[in-house]
């Protein structure tokens, strides 16, 4: 039996002003327009490329703003309607309180996903939330079986467990879940990524229900400024325990690749047989220059064949590897962006640099 629908997913949570969180990969203030565009370039692009290749899938933009801004010229909402996404407007309920932790404060916006598909998914539905930098590039459809055969999908990371994620390693996590009562045979249970969050049925309920319970556990084990999950990945890796979902079965169709420029690069050639890329650096170098083309109409994004889209989308991200031309064009765009960082510091608020 096929699936009846499939959503595919992704989430816009604007931090108010004063309310700030801190985003390494960006590096500038949260609340800012010129932060907010970044994000909303890579979802552009995002739900671009899953159109290219999944046009039956039904599309949805999750984001607590009343409006998305605009991105200069281009009417954000506008632009999203028209290639078919459906923009719900979703109140953030998963906001941690004052100094719960230092970074990544919306990334939490992840669990109103879940309750929001906790309520949407039906019998014989499936629902795949992604961060918005991927970029697909191929169908849904070996997803789609997997989640007919295992209920969920999800990506395993890798980590070993002595690595820490945001301040807590896999050793450290298991001993938050012994204090929840889950029984783990003395096992490092492996950690999964929030960067896909795949379910089927009312399994988006199942997962709900252990994600409020570790985040009651969470809030509570702040106030008593104990050890807590600090992240909805955390979060989200304990649900998974608790219900005995299949840790890694998302692994042969997408992976998380660095391709940081004068660092880390995982980038290889088996990357080409994925169906999502998820590709955290090129927020603001790949995903910028992408989206150029995706709101022309008449780019060649939108008008070479499917099966080549895999090699058009490569030379914007640098895989396998970054061509001459890329590593000319990021490293411009490094520089911009780091006098940027440093005119924001040395410039008091308000005042801009055409003052």
């Amino acid at each position: 039996m096929t699936l009846k629908k499939i959503y595919i997913a992704t989430g816009f949570c604007a931090d108010k002003k004063g309310e700030e969180s801190h985003y390494p990969q960006v590096g500038l203030q949260s609340s800012s327009l010129k932060f907010q565009q970044i994000y909303l370039k890579c979802i552009v692009v995002f739900f671009a490329t899953s159109i290219r290749h999944n046009s039956n899938a039904h599309h949805v933009l999750c984001t607590n703003l009343d409006k998305l801004p605009d991105i200069g010229n281009t009417e954000t909402e506008k632009l999203l309607e028209q290639i078919g996404v459906e923009i719900v407007r979703l109140p953030f309920t998963f906001q941690p309180p004052e100094k719960y932790f230092d970074s990544w404060k919306s990334t939490f916006y992840k669990l109103d996903l879940i309750k929001y598909f906790s309520r949407t998914c039906d019998r014989n539905e499936a629902a795949f939330c992604l961060d918005s930098d991927c970029v697909w590039i191929d169908s849904i459809e070996g997803l789609a079986a997997e989640i007919q055969r295992s209920g969920y999908v999800t990506y395993n990371t890798g980590f070993n467990e002595k690595y820490k994620i945001s301040h807590l390693n896999r050793r450290d996590l298991s001993k938050l879940y012994r204090e929840l009562g889950l029984s783990l045979n003395e096992e490092i249970p492996v950690y999964c990524g929030a960067e896909l969050i795949a379910a089927k049925d009312k399994n988006f309920q199942k997962l709900l229900g252990e994600i409020e319970r570790g985040w009651e556990f969470s809030l509570e084990q702040f106030r008593q400024n104990k050890t807590k999950f600090n992240t909805e990945e955390h979060l989200l890796n304990f649900a998974y325990n608790s219900l005995q979902a299949p840790l890694g079965n998302g692994n042969p169709y997408i992976d998380r690749i660095w391709t940081t420029l004068g660092g880390f690069n995982n980038a290889s050639d088996r990357h080409l047989n994925l169906t999502i890329w998820h590709l955290p650096f090129e927020k603001k170098y790949g995903f910028k220059r992408l989206f150029e083309k995706v709101v022309d109409f008449q780019s060649e994004f939108w008008q070479v064949p499917e099966k080549e889209l895999a090699g058009y989308l490569s030379r914007f991200f640098g895989i396998p590897k970054r061509t001459p031309q890329k590593l000319i064009v990021d490293s411009i765009d490094a520089l911009s962006y780091r006098s940027t960082k440093i005119m924001a510091k040395i410039l008091p608020t308000g005042v801009s640099k055409n003052s």
